[in-house]
């Protein structure tokens, strides 16, 4: 199976998936968009079971990139986007990672970690990346085993040093259950996480629920605040 493909097989084309402040998706759209980052990532030279951190706060750009990672067969790790140093250089050294996905902003920070990494993650702005898709064909998503990595989550690290937990691709068959049996929802239903995309919580109860469902996602790029 392949996750992002699982997540993306239910909702209507015409239905909007992804909404955020006035930028809005349907899931055609977002299949496509998936695809030609598949095949971006692909083109850049992304073997399957390589991770691909997601570093930049969330929107349509950050599904997309996570989610092309999956659908061309690697591994997704959104990493929280406001990271000290310390934790950040553990994530970049650890993490054997290919590409580093970001927005122009967080280049600063991040060259002189990565420049102290051997074999450091490949850095990927978010707007030169934009610009690439367009010139890109879909791929077909990657049939990889069930127990095949589709994404890691770190811990927050407040035991210590942030530790990446890893996430086959079945994690994602029972994402809806929760959202379908407990809180009743359904395709006509608009989902929005408080927290962000790179918390478990967020990812599976809104990203990963609200797109497998076919509802709405809201995404929003400001830090949450009372």
């Amino acid at each position: 199976m392949n996750a992002a493909a699982y997540l993306l097989a239910t909702g209507e084309a015409g239905a909007i998936a992804l909404e955020c402040g006035a930028e809005r998706l349907s899931y055609q759209a977002l299949r496509d968009s998936v695809g030609r980052a598949a095949g971006a990532w692909r083109a850049r030279g992304l073997e399957q079971g390589e991770r691909v951190l997601v570093f930049a706060p969330d929107g349509i750009a950050w599904a997309t990139a996570y989610l092309g990672a999956i659908w061309a067969g690697g591994v997704a790790v959104g990493l929280n986007s406001r990271l000290f140093e310390r934790d950040l250089s553990v994530v970049l050294s650890e993490s054997g990672a290919r590409f580093i996905w970001c927005n122009e902003s967080a280049r600063a920070l991040l060259e002189p970690l990565l420049a102290c990494i051997a074999d450091a993650p490949r850095l990927v702005i978010d707007a030169e990346w934009s610009e690439s898709l367009a010139a890109v064909d879909p791929i077909l998503s990657a049939e990889l085993p069930e127990s095949a990595p589709a994404m890691w989550i770190y811990t927050s690290g407040t035991t210590g040093l942030p530790k990446a937990v890893i996430h086959g691709q079945r994690t994602v068959i029972a994402s809806a259950d929760f959202a379908r049996a407990v809180l009743g929802l359904n395709a006509q239903d608009r989902i929005f996480a408080s927290s962000k995309m790179f918390f478990a919580y967020a990812l599976g109860n809104s990203l990963l629920a609200g797109l497998r469902l076919g509802a709405t996602v809201i995404l929003d790029p400001e830090w949450p605040t009372a």
